[in-house]
């Protein structure tokens, strides 16, 4: 089974961090967009059937819930996606009013990301948002009161201002939303975006931010949530099921500019232009590809369980240079090996670049 994503772009504001395409929520070209994508999903509609739906962007919720319901119906009629399935939105709070929260329960999302980045003030102004701490308690909780069980939001690691210290407000404002699902990104500075151009004075260096991360991994699991990649939390069987397509290399569809896609071991993706899109949703690059084997261990030492070592013989990395390798990892506590798995410690997860180079050169 296929998961299918489509990248809504429009936003009502570029964040300062922010480098996913986007344009302004003002345009007029809304509607033409829809029908672009359902024109794209009729003509890969062969590329089989499918069991998660993700909306991603930009903000999604900036679109009307009848919009997102033509793209779902499309989806159920055409991809045999059931609405049991996992549908998910992405929102930003300031989006989600009471009448679009029932209506997109309606429709049938049933899956919500709701982009929160901190759980302080301070915080939130630095990194451009235009809710408040207020705005997200309430659009949580009306969320529940609709019917909405499946709920995730997402954090920045290394937000402006914040340390080891005060994560913990970040922490215990995640607790007392009383969600499923949470995800932890670290910041990058891409060079094109706001903060590229007029990097922030006060951000956490390198030890700051593992202090940070390590801390969010020990009181994420004491709260409930448990870590099952690098980046994300669920507590027991609330996982997001799309993403995990991506770890395993599962096939995926992405609809939209900019949106990325592996059918049949190949990987392409859509232009960020979305002119170039609704004239040809055809037109796709396709994208360079990594080794399948490197690819294959990278995105299974992104997933807590790891790797087995059945699975690396079978591949052919399990000879007595790569186990040594594997031992001078567990030594220096980056590496656990338990029966038949490797996998990486929190430590680890943090500078899983170098371990693989270490065990690759």
């Amino acid at each position: 089974m296929i998961g299918l994503y489509v990248h809504i772009p429009f936003c009502d504001g570029k964040c300062p961090y922010c480098d996913f395409y986007s344009i302004n929520a003002k345009t007029d070209k809304k509607e033409e967009y829809v029908r672009a994508v359902l024109n794209e999903m009729n003509m890969r509609k062969s590329y089989g059937l499918a069991d998660t739906l993700y909306f991603g962007g930009g903000t999604p919720t900036l679109l009307k819930p009848s919009q997102i319901e033509k793209i779902i119906k499309y989806a159920v009629e055409n991809y045999g996606l059931s609405y049991k399935n996992e549908i998910t939105v992405e929102s930003n709070p300031n989006t989600l009013t009471d009448k679009k929260l029932f209506e997109l329960k309606k429709i049938g999302v049933n899956r919500l990301s709701v982009g929160v980045q901190s759980g302080r003030e301070a915080e939130l102004q630095a990194l451009g948002r235009n809710h408040s701490l207020d705005q997200v308690m309430k659009v949580i909780e009306r969320a529940k009161y609709e019917g909405f069980d499946n709920i995730s939001v997402d954090i920045i690691i290394g937000a402006p201002g914040q340390t080891s210290k005060n994560i913990y407000d970040t922490l215990a404002f995640v607790e007392s939303l009383n969600v499923q699902h949470c995800s932890f990104y670290q910041l990058k500075i891409e060079p094109k975006t706001a903060f590229g151009l007029n990097p922030p004075k006060n951000i956490a260096g390198e030890d700051e931010i593992a202090d940070i991360y390590l801390t969010v991994v020990r009181q994420l699991k004491k709260i409930g949530f448990l870590q099952y990649e690098i980046s994300n939390f669920a507590k027991k069987s609330k996982e997001c099921v799309h993403n995990l397509k991506y770890w395993n290399r599962d096939e995926y569809i992405g609809f939209g500019p900019s949106a990325h896609s592996f059918v049949d071991g190949v990987r392409y993706f859509h232009d960020r232009n979305i002119n170039e899109y609704i004239d040809d949703v055809m037109k796709v690059k396709q994208e360079k590809v990594l080794d399948a084997d490197f690819e294959w261990i990278m995105l299974r030492l992104r997933l807590v369980d790891g790797v087995s070592i059945a699975d690396l013989k079978k591949r052919g990395f399990w000879n007595d240079d790569f186990k040594l390798k594997v031992k001078r990892l567990q030594y220096a506590k980056y590496v656990e090996w338990k029966d038949d798995r490797i996998f990486l410690t929190p430590t680890g997860m943090m500078v899983q670049n170098a371990i693989l180079l270490s065990l690759f050169k």
